[in-house]
C-alpha cells in the first residue's frame, strides 16, 4: 500500500500480551509503512494478572518505532467512569484513522467494539468489518498446517499474506538494549542455550520432569560445551531453579529479572531456544534463532506456530486437537505429554551441530 502523508495520527486497537504482540508485528510494521509521519497510538489493556506472567503490549512496542504513544484499553472488571475516561483521552486524540488488529472475535464482540468506538466518534474502524474467510485460518494448500495467525491479521486490514516475511517480525531493538545484553551475559564462559519452561496456560505446560529429563540428556550429550540461559516470567523462577539442579554446568536464571526488549538482545547472542509456545518463543524467532517449540494441540497446527522455525515444531495430533482447553484434565493432556524428551533432544543436537559448521 502507498503511504498516506496526510494522516497525521493513527490510533490502532490491540488487546493482549507478549505473545499476541509479538505475533502482530508484522501488521505494525506495515502500518508504519503505510503512515511514516503519523503519530501512532496504540490503545490495548493491562494484562489482567498485573503483568505476573506477562508483560503489557505498550512495554514490547515502545521504543521500536513502531508506535508513538498509548492509551490503555479497561480490562476485567470495568466501571462506566474507566470506559468515559478512555473514550475521552481518543476524543482529544482525533485519530484520522483507526485500525483494528483484534483476534478473531465473535459477531457480538465486534459489534460491542463498533459502538464503543462510535462512542468515541470514529464511525470507520479498518479491519472491524472482516471480509470473506478474514475472521478463519484456512488451511493452506498442499499443507497439513493452517494459516497463520499473524498473516490473518494483515489480511484483515487490507494486505496481503504474501508480504509476510521473517523481517517483519522485527522488534527494532536500540544499541542500549544490545549494551544491556552484553552486560548480562558477561558472567558466562560458553555460549549459551535459551530454556523457557513456564506456561500461562496449563494445559500448554510440558511438564517440569520433562524439561529435567531433557537437561538431563542434553548434559550428556553436549558434554559442558554450553551454557543455559533461563527466561521468563517472576513467578516462574522458583521452577527454573529447581529443573536447573540436574545441570553442572553454568547458567543464569533470568526470570522476571529483565524486561522483554532486554530478553529479545538476550536471545539474539544464543544459540538455540527450547520452549512452550508462549511469549519467550515468539521473541527468540523475532530475532531469527533456531527455535525449537513444544506445543500443546489445544489450536489448529500453524495457527501460532513460529514463523520459519515451522519444521522445529513438536505437535502431536490427537482425536481431541483444537479443544482451545485451558486446562485438561479428561485427556490428562495426551498430546503435548506425549512429545518425547529424547527427540526434542536429537532435534536441539542436530540444530547445534548446524550452527557450529
Amino acid at each position: 500500500m502507498p503511504s498516506h502523508q496526510n494522516h497525521k495520527s493513527v490510533l490502532i486497537f490491540r488487546i493482549g500480551s507478549l505473545g499476541d504482540t509479538l505475533i502482530a508485528l508484522p501488521a505494525f510494521h506495515l502500518i508504519r509503512a503505510e503512515f511514516p509521519n503519523s503519530q501512532i497510538t496504540l490503545l490495548t489493556n493491562s494484562p489482567a494478572d498485573g503483568g505476573i506472567k506477562a508483560a503489557p503490549s505498550h512495554q514490547i512496542l515502545i521504543g521500536s518505532g513502531l508506535i508513538d504513544n498509548y492509551i490503555e484499553y479497561p480490562h476485567g472488571k470495568t466501571t462506566i467512569n474507566s470506559f468515559v475516561k478512555v473514550i475521552n483521552q481518543i476524543h482529544q486524540l482525533k485519530p484520522d484513522q483507526c485500525i483494528y488488529l483484534m483476534p478473531i472475535r465473535s459477531n457480538l464482540q465486534r459489534l460491542r467494539d463498533a459502538f464503543f468506538f462510535f462512542f468515541a466518534g470514529i464511525f470507520t474502524v479498518r479491519g472491524l468489518y472482516p471480509k470473506k474467510n478474514c475472521n478463519t485460518h484456512p488451511k493452506l494448500e498442499n499443507s497439513a498446517l493452517f494459516e497463520s495467525e499473524a498473516s490473518r491479521i494483515i489480511r484483515t486490514i487490507g494486505f496481503s499474506s504474501k508480504e509476510l516475511n521473517p523481517s517483519l517480525f522485527s522488534l527494532e531493538l536500540q544499541k542500549a538494549e544490545y549494551d544491556s545484553a552484553k552486560e548480562i551475559l558477561g558472567v558466562l564462559n560458553k555460549p549459551f542455550i535459551s530454556l523457557s519452561v513456564g506456561a500461562k496456560v496449563p494445559a500448554k505446560d510440558w511438564g517440569a520432569d520433562r524439561w529435567t529429563e531433557l537437561l538431563q540428556i542434553l548434559q550428556e550429550k553436549l558434554q559442558n560445551t554450553y551454557s543455559v540461559v533461563f527466561l521468563g516470567s517472576q513467578d516462574e523462577h522458583e521452577r527454573c531453579e529447581s529443573i536447573a539442579r540436574i545441570w553442572s554446568g553454568e547458567y543464569l536464571n533470568l526470570c522476571g529479572a529483565i524486561n522483554p526488549r532486554e530478553s529479545a538482545a538476550v536471545l539474539n547472542q544464543a544459540s538455540l531456544f527450547i520452549g512452550h509456545d508462549s511469549g519467550p518463543m515468539h521473541l527468540a524467532s523475532s530475532v531469527g534463532i533456531p527455535c525449537i517449540s513444544i506445543f500443546a494441540a489445544r489450536n489448529k497446527p500453524g495457527v501460532w506456530f513460529p514463523i520459519g522455525n515451522e519444521d522445529n515444531v513438536f505437535y502431536n495430533e490427537v482425536p481431541c486437537s483444537n479443544c482451545r482447553l485451558s486446562v485438561c484434565t479428561e485427556q490428562k493432556m495426551v498430546c503435548i505429554r506425549s512429545i518425547l524428551a529424547t527427540e526434542v533432544a536429537e532435534r536441539a543436537q542436530q540444530l547445534l551441530s548446524l550452527n557450529n559448521n
